[in-house]
């Protein structure tokens, strides 16, 4: 499958593996932003329960790090010392965002093999301490021969002060003593009814006496959240996420939802290149993040729009739910957020919100460390010397289960994305899933249309374009490449339709253009007119025929765009299987055409269980020179899955890739973490 990377970022081992192990482990159990200068927190004040952690299942910390002789290796001093991030893209002068990595180990770095790590937590502590003392008085230093803004501070995953600063003073900056390096930030970007009970997780709801996640507190670091949907128990009413003011949790808090504490590292109006102002408020204005959140941990929601509260068993599938529940519907949900309503992600929020994570209240000691973190999110190539891997790394070590995506660069050696290359972390690969698909209905047609053509043929249907029942429509092919087309991208590819007035669908082989589908439905809106809209218009919808390298479907994201950003399009748009699309091409008539989005069809075999093909791959590079480490770490169905679509208070989308793969294992690792709350992160992993 193909994923519209140009309007949809996306950001071989069995999945059937990993949740059966889960199984058997179950059973083995039964039977035995510019910010203000005010900004000077070393993560800012928490969004978080009130001081809930009473209500919390005894969860024995004491023992949930990696074991001696685990693969991890030393995190601080086996590092090359002149290994460098590149930083070509830095400007001469001008104000960045930097994170300044100090001279001595991070507070957390004294967990590396510990058998106990829990016992350590007031050595941590103290160390946290002591280095923040540290870096104040470094902090003076700089403020006295450089202008310098202090955002934040990093002292147990890492010993490091956040700034903004003149890009001309990097180097100055870099050479003080006690300082080890400068990393300007950088940016990555975001890389289930179906396939929730395909990995095997309802077996473990109904045989392990209720294991659904319940007081396991997993951490979203991603676009943030949209707590307003009723897959998190949020109102459910879209008006309450559109008046909702995004920069401060003050109005509606969080909505009487299970996103029970977060914060928005990056700030409201962020983008890539932009100062960072953060804020209390981790809304979802992406929808990247709600729908990673409702894979790992959603409630699920019926098909009135109401939350589903369970029950979470084996008669979970038979229920009439508009959205099924994640892997671990009854998790505690963080929602931390490091990214925009774009795509690009910050790697220095993701910095905070990993400390955050080790640090929830913010007083230092990790005590209260979160028990899993989704990371769906990163590069490529990765690094196990980037600092970000190292912060991985010591959470894991901490007892903190770290799970992220592998990345969507394909069939490529060495690709797989940082920072989920870190040792601990579980980089998941993306595989397809036996799944339902929408559909496109010819229901009636003149004479010679083509035989062949089912009840309904499978379809995959925009996140954006609308839906109805549109018909009859003349099914007309534009853009073609053998005769100069630009398969829907340019206006001139619609110089050959008659203006008659009759409706008609656009059809086109996705491969003779080279747009995104955003502009392909703003081509077509903006040069026929949108039929029935009393503008003489005659466009009733669009059809992509799928590439014949990208099995089954390439997903769209068809919206329209004004020139003041993409909205929700006014006609449908689907996508199609590349015979049945050859069929249409061969007879274009006027069809009877239901492109409703309640249409459902599957393909008729099973696909499950292939490794999706833009899914990246390993190895990565070790440390150590001529090192090779093993990534992936396991596959779990990406390729098309349905879950959380932001900001529309009941409804879902389908969205793919390696994104979509790793909250299944994030919550498989908190179903695992509930089951077995004493065990290391190296036993989890192993066991997933």
């Amino acid at each position: 499958m193909k994923i519209d990377t140009h309007s949809l970022w996306t950001t071989r081992r069995s999945i059937t593996f990993a949740l059966i192990l889960c199984l058997v482990m179950v059973i083995g159990a039964s039977s035995a932003q510019e910010p203000p200068s005010t900004i000077n927190a070393a993560i800012p004040q928490r969004a978080a329960a009130e001081d809930g952690e009473g209500v919390r299942p005894t969860i024995d910390r004491n023992s949930l790090g990696i074991e001696r002789g685990d693969v991890v290796t030393a995190i601080t001093e086996s590092l090359d010392p002149d290994y460098v991030l590149p930083n070509a893209l830095v400007p001469e002068s001008g104000p960045i965002t930097v994170l300044v990595e100090l001279e001595g180990a991070a507070a957390g770095a004294i967990w590396q093999d510990a058998a106990s790590p829990g016992a350590l937590v007031p050595q941590v502590a103290s160390r946290s301490a002591s280095l923040l003392a540290q870096q104040s008085s470094l902090l003076a230093q700089m403020q006295s021969q450089f202008s310098v803004q202090k955002l934040g501070d990093l002292s147990i995953t890492a010993n490091a002060l956040i700034l903004r600063i003149d890009a001309a003073n990097l180097e100055a900056i870099e050479a003080m003593p006690g300082v080890a390096r400068v990393i300007p930030d950088q940016f990555g970007e975001f890389t289930n009814a179906d396939s929730v009970p395909f990995i095997g997780a309802i077996s473990v709801w109904e045989n392990s006496t209720g294991i659904t996640g319940t007081g396991i507190r997993i951490g979203i670091i991603d676009s943030g959240v949209d707590y307003t949907h009723a897959n998190f128990n949020g109102s459910g009413n879209p008006a309450t996420y559109a008046g909702n003011d995004a920069s401060t949790l003050a109005d509606i808090g969080f909505d009487g939802s299970r996103i029970v504490g977060g914060y928005d590292f990056v700030g409201e109006g962020w983008d890539a290149g932009l100062p960072l102002n953060p804020d209390d408020d981790p809304i979802d204005c992406n929808g990247h993040g709600s729908h990673v959140a409702g894979t790992a941990a959603g409630s699920g929601v019926n098909s009135d729009g109401s939350t589903y509260n369970g029950p979470y068993d084996a008669s979970t599938t038979a229920m009439d739910l508009s959205i099924g529940p994640g892997v671990a519907p009854e998790a505690e949900i963080y929602a931390l957020r490091i990214g925009g309503c774009g795509p690009s992600v910050s790697f220095v929020a993701a910095a905070q919100a990993v400390e955050f994570a080790m640090d929830p209240n913010g007083d230092s000691n990790p005590a209260d460390r979160l028990d899993v973190t989704n990371n769906s999110y990163g590069g490529f190539y990765g690094s196990p010397q980037e600092l970000l891997t190292q912060q991985f790394n010591i959470a894991t070590q901490a007892g903190v289960v770290m799970v992220g995506s592998a990345g969507n660069e394909g069939d490529t050696y060495y690709v797989n994305g940082s920072p989920n290359v870190a040792d601990g972390t579980i980089a998941v690969a993306s595989t397809t899933n036996d799944t339902t698909y929408g559909g496109v209905r010819l229901l009636s047609g003149e004479v010679g249309a083509y035989p062949s053509y089912p009840t309904i043929i499978p379809a995959s249907q925009s996140v954006n374009g609308a839906s109805g029942y549109f018909g009859p429509s003349w099914v007309r092919r534009v853009g073609d490449a053998g005769t100069g087309g630009t398969g829907g991208c340019s206006p001139s590819d619609y110089d050959s339709v008659p203006r008659d007035g009759m409706p008609f669908v656009v059809i086109f082989d996705w491969d003779d253009g080279t747009c995104g589908s955003n502009q392909r439905m703003t081509t077509a809106v903006d040069t026929l007119g949108v039929y029935g809209d009393g503008s003489g218009g005659q466009l009733h919808g669009l059809i992509a025929v799928t590439p014949v390298d990208d099995f089954p479907f390439i997903l769209l994201s068809c919206g329209y765009d004004d020139g003041g950003g993409a909205t929700k399009a006014p006609v449908p748009c689907v996508s199609i299987l590349r015979e049945d699309g050859l069929n249409i091409l061969a007879n274009p008539l006027p069809y009877d055409v239901d492109m409703d989005s309640a249409l459902t069809s599957t393909l008729g075999f099973s696909e499950g269980d292939q490794i999706s093909s833009f899914s990246s791959r390993g190895p990565r590079m070790g440390a150590e020179t001529g090192l090779q480490i093993l990534k992936p770490d396991i596959a779990a169905p990406g390729d098309f899955i349905y879950s959380t679509a932001a900001g529309t208070g009941t409804d879902g989308t389908y969205l793919g890739g390696t994104s979509m793969a790793s909250p299944h294992i994030a919550g498989s690792a908190a179903l695992m973490r509930e089951l077995h709350p004493t065990w290391t992160v190296a036993q989890i992993k192993a066991l997933l």
